[in-house]
């Protein structure tokens, strides 16, 4: 199973992904994920919109 892969790649072993709700296993990868240095991208801000609409039209 595609999740059992996942959870082992995070740590968790079988039993415990299968013992969670969908939501938890999400919230574990989430977590993981943002540990590890992935980061939300966020909107641009005033001045770099405005460079970017002046660079790009």
């Amino acid at each position: 199973m595609k999740s059992s892969f996942v959870g082992f790649a995070i740590g968790l072993k079988p039993r415990e992904v299968d013992q969670m709700t969908p939501w938890e296993f999400a919230q574990c990868v989430k977590g993981w994920a943002m540990l590890h240095g992935e980061q939300k991208d966020e909107a641009p801000g005033q001045d770099e919109l405005a460079e970017l609409m002046a660079r790009y039209g």
